[in-house]
């Protein structure tokens, strides 16, 4: 047994010095992502805050506008995201790499810059590419951070691991005492911290994992003997274009009238229809489409997820959970604190560690001059 829980700690060890610097990297990206957007909106509010009005908001007149100005200058409207809070600026991706970001309310572009330039988008980039734009480098990174995310969850377990051995005295470890030096403190929270969260670490790490692996999903499958669903593609020839769009989100609301609009995907080919995203009240993400013919205004197809398996469900609500935005500020806020614990974890205990091995070594060098000082 003692051999084993020796084991054990090398491998803990090895493992924070191969990848402790991914998982560094992606602890604090991490943390920064869970405010990023206010951060961002703190930073530049004249691009992205607004003027409420009390007056709805007309989607129409916004897209009408939008369309002119794009006209204007050759390009073509690639996205629309639209917000549900009404003093925020809407988000228009085109066909030439910018964002517009657009006030909702007077139809006015309030900034331009190239797509993924601003902070919110560069630290979500670091967090899940680390800065590569190209492929085949960004699906490598994905692999790499997802393999740092598994080795993450490995070291959580193995920590457990070692506190329960020995399993008599494992519950009196986890009290916080008082330690003379600050090695000692460390590893006291290290090993709290890490076994109290353990569990919600373990599955917010997972998250992360099936955004790169989706193959894990069969997890989710198995344990609730359900299939994921994907929201059919619908690549049917349209009449003339985008000649009737206005007709056309009317009839999408009609599919699904209890859905919220979020985003607009508009074809870019004669064969690519009119993409909706709905947010349905019983979803956290809008997850729901409809697809539309944008020449002739009919409806091609609708997916409620709202109403999708339980395996879909839960697996739609990875991205909400991973981020923490669910359940309002507080746990946004405890998010914050667990996504900057693996980068304490890393650094406590690679602390402990060196202490230790300083403290060895000197021991032994005091060992030798004694041997020598024995031998003359």
């Amino acid at each position: 047994m003692g051999y084993m829980k020796k084991q054990l700690k090398k491998w803990h060890l090895y493992f924070s010095l191969g990848l402790g610097g991914f998982i560094l990297l992606i602890s604090i990206s991490g943390a920064l992502l869970t405010f990023g957007k206010e951060i961002q909106r703190i930073v530049s509010p004249q691009s992205w805050v607004v003027e409420p009005q009390r007056k709805p908001i007309d989607v129409k007149a916004v897209i009408a506008g939008l369309q002119i100005l794009a006209q204007q200058q050759d390009i073509k409207i690639k996205s629309l995201y639209l917000e549900r809070r009404r003093d925020l600026a809407w988000q228009a991706r085109m066909s030439n790499g910018e964002q517009w970001n657009i006030n909702p309310h007077t139809g006015e572009v309030t900034d331009r810059f190239a797509k993924g330039s601003d902070f919110y988008s560069v630290i979500l980039h670091l967090h899940r590419w680390l800065l590569f734009s190209d492929q085949p480098y960004r699906d490598w990174v994905r692999h790499l951070i997802s393999i740092a995310a598994s080795v993450f969850i490995l070291q959580i377990i193995i920590g457990t691991v070692l506190w329960l051995k020995p399993r008599k005295s494992a519950i009196k470890r986890l009290k916080i005492k008082r330690h003379k030096k600050l090695s000692g403190t460390l590893m006291q929270w290290h090993l709290t911290a890490g076994v109290v969260t353990a569990p919600i670490l373990i599955l917010i790490a997972y998250c992360g994992i099936g955004f790169n692996w989706p193959v894990i999903g069969k997890l989710v499958e198995w344990s609730t003997g359900s299939h994921i669903e994907k929201p059919a593609e619908h690549k049917l020839v349209t009449v003339g274009g985008m000649s009737t769009w206005p007709t056309a989100l009317v009839n999408a609301q009609q599919a699904l009238p209890a859905g919220h609009l979020q985003r607009i995907y508009f074809p870019q080919q004669k064969s690519d229809p009119l993409t909706l995203r709905f947010r349905m009240p019983a979803e956290f993400h809008p997850f729901s489409y409809v697809w539309l013919d944008g020449g002739s205004g009919q409806v091609l197809g609708s997916y409620d997820a709202s109403q999708a398996s339980t395996a879909t469900r839960i697996w739609n609500f990875k991205y909400k959970f991973h981020i923490g935005d669910f359940a309002g500020l507080p746990i946004r806020i405890t998010w914050l604190l667990l996504s900057l614990l693996p980068m304490f974890f890393v650094v406590s205990g690679l602390w402990v560690w060196w202490c230790r091995h300083r403290k060895s070594s000197a021991r032994e060098r005091l060992k030798i001059e004694a041997f020598r000082e024995g031998q003359t």
